[in-house]
């Protein structure tokens, strides 16, 4: 398995010991890319059994949490060691506007707007335009999903939102993008976290864009985000994770695109 990339290999992994119970981080890189490893193979299927079970949990049947990014964007994951086998417990993914350019998908925010005002598509294609433009990476993160069996214990809760909150800083810090965008339901006050962070709503001329109900999103009242620079909570938080982070377990390379768009490396 020459084409297998680890940061470290898996006996190396820094886990994190919590009532007894083992963590890891985890990144699934492009799994478009990565298929013909066994070790993808194997955890992406859970992944996207955790994020059905999670999403069915607070969202009405029929939302579908998997889908073509999946397959081309990375994914950020906290798993845990059951006899042998790594279980996911928490993840999000994230995708580039320039990945989702190479494989004709629209960049995933404009999924999401069927009911919004007229603004909202203009400064969604300005936020395009604007690192593609200047040669930048734009992310989109979106699918974040925690096992419900661990959400119902407040420790466990606590645990994988502080670890949320870190992979977010070091993920879009170390891969190199910037910007990155996303949509938050009102519902879950997940803009509050997201503030929190440093997160912004997004804005045009100048103006930050109202909420609306997300036609294509089972009618949920939603904002647009985008964030650009941590907070300063958000970087203490993920100074406390970093041997976590450094120590994590990356599962295959995604092919560079980054000369296709002109990126530097």
């Amino acid at each position: 398995m020459s084409n297998v990339h680890y940061l470290n290999p898996p006996g190396s992994a820094q886990t994190i010991s919590f009532l007894g119970r083992e963590f890891s981080v985890f990144i699934i890189e492009c799994p478009y890319d990565n298929y013909s490893l066994p070790e993808v193979r194997e955890l992406l299927p859970r992944v996207f059994e955790l994020k059905i079970r999670g999403y069915q949990k607070e969202h009405p049947y029929g939302i579908l949490p998997v889908d073509s990014y999946d397959q081309v964007g990375n994914h950020i994951l906290v798993a845990e060691k059951l006899n042998g086998s790594w279980i996911p417990r928490m993840g999000f993914k994230s995708v580039t506007a320039q990945r989702c350019l190479l494989h004709q998908l629209n960049f995933p925010l404009h999924n999401y707007l069927k009911g919004a005002p007229p603004e909202h598509r203009l400064a969604v294609e300005a936020l395009i335009s604007e690192h593609l433009g200047s040669k930048q990476n734009l992310g989109y993160n979106g699918s974040w999903t925690m096992d419900p069996e661990l959400r119902r214990d407040p420790e466990y809760r606590l645990l994988l939102r502080d670890l949320t909150r870190a992979l977010l800083v070091h993920y879009y810090r170390d891969y190199q993008i910037p910007t990155t965008s996303a949509f938050a339901v009102m519902r879950f006050k997940v803009h509050e976290e997201k503030m929190l962070l440093g997160w912004e709503y997004m804005k045009i001329d100048g103006q930050p864009l109202p909420t609306f109900q997300c036609e294509s999103f089972f009618r949920e009242n939603v904002a647009f985000m985008e964030w650009r620079q941590p907070s300063k909570f958000a970087l203490e938080v993920a100074e406390q994770y970093r041997e976590f982070w450094d120590k994590r377990i990356t599962l295959g390379k995604a092919r560079d695109i980054s000369e296709s768009f002109g990126i530097a490396a």
